[in-house]
């Protein structure tokens, strides 16, 4: 397709408050580009002036190609783009310039005829059925079979691109690449089932054989892939039909990769296969803030990206708009704990003249910890600020529990991004089903939770059954299984455990004697641990209980528990839907995002590097997690694990760094009244 006639470029207002950085982005010409761009830097901005330049010079707008990070951002950069293209003759309006290269190489895999006849698993149901089959295939014992890890072990395959053949299993091969891939999955899990690396390599290419088959139920016979199969797959069909590539490199004149430091191997390949007649490729981002390990981002693919293109432009976009310089001067030198093929030569530079506040807060446990970071934020918005300019960001899901939970004691109202509720919680789930099935206000779910935990042979037909007799609803269950005969000898059993546990709620036992009575009486610990074999992080039997009874221990009778219950549930779910509340996030969750206050949690060396974790991607994690901070960033950290727990835990080594520009240690300190955004700290 022919250009359109140049049209001189008109200079906008925010062109003229552009850094020359930002600029130099915009008005690249042609050939490589590498913008190295800190946290705060103004990159979507950037992004957004450089396809309007490319569009006001002549370039059709559907040969843009800007690649966004996932959907979320890419439709965040096309609702931008068209506000900013709003009266400019595109030629297309309907074109959609940011996508992902998921998106990218699913078209990519569709238009080559090779892959015709192989569909998409959209549930993502077959791809289990295939692992499973693979057990069978090689003979696997119940314990071994570890669904997730393969699964796992399947995505850095795939994003790493590493050669893989079934065929090869039966020649007795297995490339010492996906050795070493099988090995680092294997010491990335807490509590793997498959400890072999040669195994788990076995499993994947027996799955991988019967993917390509369609041999397993639902499939019908007709090979299909899998999202994580996408890019690997379409890099594949590039690599092999040169006719393709050409057809598909000359789709677009520019293509601009945003987050570029997220990109695994498969999808850095895309990019620069594509790339690689016209040349204009233009890569941002920072290694620094590189958290995608786990699905095969590496650092040094930005940091080498000169070595690799030659003649490459480099430009570094080091101001940050965001943050006060306390923030930015304990961020870089964490920075400088980095090894140099880990980032770019750049460092974060304040731009806003405010100096901001790094506070240092040193609760006992963690459980003291949620109920000061919730009493934190009931100070600071007493002094002024809203709920939704305070964030409380984690490292690992299993902290948001204690956090949510002192939150709500605090009348703090919530948001979770991510992480686990206190609700969510199975344990949570199982002993306030008994505490209604007691109290006589149970549902038919929680009926079937507590005759499943632990199991009594009495299952959902059960539940069914008895519920099909007495007509659904609420009330008194226990007398509703007492009448059917189909629950035998274990019906009757769990009926005279709920009759015991009544009488005493009559006679005035309090939620935590309850509780206690349950699990020592149903032995739910012993059967909970020797059915989940391996519970993650998120559910540590111990921890959840503790938490359980800690909180049970808030009230005096059941039916005060379960009235806090419904209204903290009601609170949650109004919090959920507000634009007012507090958000609690993991780091990842977070990234590109930020706020005027945040709170980092659990800064000792059991959970901030987590014990499994890579140090370098530990220390860009925590990183990320202190430039979300805009005005005010709380750092926290515990001496013990929770309340129950005497074992003396360590400050992070990450904290170091920071120590030297801590300002304040109590976050209700008296903040001046001026307006926000403008809030100038001392």
């Amino acid at each position: 397709m022919a250009a359109k006639k140049a049209k001189k470029p008109v200079e906008t207002p925010i062109y003229d408050r552009l850094t020359d950085a930002q600029k130099s982005v915009v008005d690249h010409g042609s050939g490589p580009l590498l913008a190295g761009a800190v946290a705060g830097a103004g990159k979507s901005t950037t992004l957004i002036e450089r396809v309007a330049r490319l569009v006001t010079q002549g370039t059709p707008i559907q040969r843009i190609c800007l690649v966004a990070f996932n959907v979320a951002a890419a439709a965040d950069l096309n609702k931008k783009l068209k506000k900013r293209l709003k009266g400019i003759d595109t030629g297309d309006d309907d074109v959609e310039v940011a996508r992902t290269l998921h998106s990218l190489a699913l078209a990519v895999f569709k238009s080559d005829t090779a892959s015709h006849g192989t569909r998409l698993d959209h549930t993502g149901s077959l791809w289990p059925k295939a692992i499973q089959a693979a057990f069978d295939q090689l003979q696997m014992s119940g314990e071994e079979r570890d669904v997730e890890l393969v699964k796992k072990f399947s995505s850095k395959v795939r994003n790493d691109y590493l050669p893989c053949d079934p065929l090869l299993m039966r020649l007795g091969h297995l490339p010492t690449e996906l050795v070493a891939a099988a090995h680092e999955t294997i010491s990335g899990r807490k509590s793997p089932r498959i400890t072999d690396p040669k195994q788990l390599v076995q499993v994947f290419l027996a799955a991988t054989a019967i993917r390509q088959t369609g041999n397993v139920q639902g499939a019908d016979g007709i090979p299909f892939i899998t999202f994580d199969d996408v890019l690997w797959e379409s890099v594949r069909s590039l690599e092999r039909d040169e006719a393709l590539l050409r057809r598909w490199q000359a789709r677009f004149d520019h293509i601009v990769v945003d987050e570029a430091q997220d990109l695994c191997e498969s999808q850095w390949m895309l990019a620069e296969l594509l790339s690689r007649g016209h040349k204009n490729l233009i890569v941002v981002g920072d290694p620094a803030q590189a958290l995608y390990r786990f699905r095969g981002a590496r650092p040094q693919r930005l940091t080498g990206f000169a070595g690799r293109w030659a003649q490459t432009k480099t430009v570094y976009m080091q101001e940050n708009f965001r943050s006060g310089s306390s923030i930015l001067d304990g961020a870089n030198a964490v920075l400088e704990s980095l090894p140099p093929d880990q980032k770019l030569p750049m460092q974060l530079v304040s731009t806003r003249g405010l100096r901001g506040v790094v506070g240092l807060m040193e609760p006992r446990s963690s459980t003291d910890e949620g109920a000061s970071i919730a009493a934190a934020c009931k100070a600071i918005k007493a002094q002024g600020r809203e709920w939704r300019d305070i964030a409380i960001l984690v490292r690992m899901n299993s902290q948001t529990v204690d956090l949510e939970l002192q939150a709500f004691r605090a009348k703090v109202p919530v948001r979770l991004v991510s992480g686990a509720s206190f609700f969510s919680v199975h344990e949570t789930q199982v002993l306030l089903a008994y505490l209604r099935l007691i109290f006589g206000k149970a549902d038919a779910d929680d009926l079937l939770l507590c005759v499943t935990n632990p199991g009594r042979y009495l299952g959902r037909k059960f539940v069914d059954e008895v519920t099909s007799r007495a007509g659904g609803g609420t009330g008194d269950w226990v007398e509703k299984v007492s009448s059917s005969r189909s629950g035998g000898q274990r019906g009757a059993e769990f009926c005279a455990h709920m009759r015991g546990w009544r009488a005493s709620m009559q006679r005035g036992a309090t939620p935590i004697t309850l509780i206690d009575a349950i699990l020592e009486q149903t032995d739910y610990a012993k059967w909970h641990l020797r059915e989940k074999a391996e519970p993650d992080v998120a559910s540590d039997l111990s921890e959840n209980l503790s938490r359980i009874r800690s909180f049970a221990g808030d009230f005096d009778t059941v039916e005060q528990l379960l009235a806090t219950v419904d209204e903290m549930k009601a609170a949650q779910k109004s919090a959920a839907m507000s634009r007012n509340a507090v958000t609690i996030s993991t780091v990842h969750q977070a990234k590109g995002l930020e706020w005027p206050v945040v709170f980092i949690p659990g800064l000792t060396e059991t959970r901030w590097p987590i014990p499994w974790g890579e140090l370098e991607d530990e220390l860009r994690c925590f990183y990320v997690a202190v430039t979300r901070a805009r005005d005010e960033c709380w750092l926290s950290y515990y001496e013990q694990h929770d309340a129950t727990d005497s074992g003396k835990s360590q400050r992070t080594s990450f904290l170091d760094a920071m120590m030297p520009f801590v300002s304040h240690k109590d976050p209700a300190y008296a903040r001046p009244k001026v307006a926000p955004g403008q809030l100038l700290l001392v």
